[in-house]
């Protein structure tokens, strides 16, 4: 399904980042993204407190010249599993946001597929492209 979306072969291996924002030491998103290792080599090897201070677009850019072009959202709700539960600290089966992001670059190739869990009942989630 994900490599799919991604329009790579089902056998290709998938990179999976899991990121948590918090805001006042508090999660409020959860975000797994997956990317082809073939477009990303080495990525396993970045220092994880790289994506904590730059956006993964914009390291991804920086690193291996892969600007993104456009973004594709889906956003639906659906209710805690638990894992997301745990990590954002809410009990499982409560109703959160749920982002499907897919993410284009060059030829309208798709590099990145992420699902983001969001906690929206006090904050407000602001994109931009």
């Amino acid at each position: 399904e994900i490599n799919r979306r991604l329009k790579v072969h089902h056998t290709e291996k998938l990179y999976l980042l899991r990121r948590l924002i918090l805001v006042s030491e508090k999660p409020i998103v959860y975000s797994r993204s997956y990317l082809p290792c073939r477009l990303f080599p080495g990525l396993d090897e970045f220092p994880r407190s790289r994506f904590a201070k730059v956006p993964l677009y914009l390291a991804l850019e920086d690193h291996y010249g892969l600007p993104t072009l456009s973004n594709s959202d889906l956003i639906s709700v659906t209710l805690a599993d638990a894992e997301t539960a745990a990590l954002l600290r809410v009990p499982e089966d409560r109703p959160i946001l749920n982002v499907e992001m897919l993410a284009f670059t060059y030829r309208n190739r798709p590099y990145e597929y992420r699902i983001s869990h969001c906690l929206a009942e006090d904050r407000k989630l602001l994109r931009n492209y």
